[in-house]
């Protein structure tokens, strides 16, 4: 009887482990999930704006108004920050624009029309995932 209870208590232990790592599991893939969904929103804005609100409040102790203020620059400051950034790629990534060209024509030239008419399909997918969400931005990448 007394190795009868032994096997019940290990059992009941196991059982519990096996629960309590599921459980930690569902809730950390929810939590990923969520936050997946967030950065994927709004270009990451918010996601972007709570950490950092965060990590200011931790470093600076922040009180209230402060955390809201400082959300709010960083609100304000997106769009320009975005404007920014697609100048950038816009200046520099002329370059490799060009770089890719001079390789997309090198390929091109030893394909026959039929590979041709393939190729271009796929570059023109390419640019279709590089191309920018917003009107008025940067050029594809080619």
């Amino acid at each position: 009887m007394v190795k009868f209870r032994a096997i019940h208590a290990y059992l009941l232990v196991g059982v519990a482990f096996v629960l309590g790592a599921a459980s930690g599991g569902a809730l950390t893939y929810g939590f990923v999930k969520h936050e997946q969904i967030e950065l994927l929103e709004d270009d990451g804005r918010r996601l972007f704006e709570t950490h950092r609100v965060r990590a200011l409040d931790r470093m600076l102790d922040l009180d209230d108004e402060q955390r809201e203020k400082v959300r709010a620059i960083f609100r304000a400051a997106h769009d320009a920050r975005k404007d920014i950034e697609d100048d950038v790629l816009v200046r520099c990534g002329q370059r490799l624009r060009e770089h890719r060209a001079k390789i997309d024509d090198e390929i091109r030239a030893v394909l026959r029309p039929d590979q041709r008419e393939r190729f271009d399909r796929l570059l023109e997918k390419r640019h279709e995932r590089m191309r920018p969400k917003r009107e008025g931005g940067p050029p594809p990448f080619r």
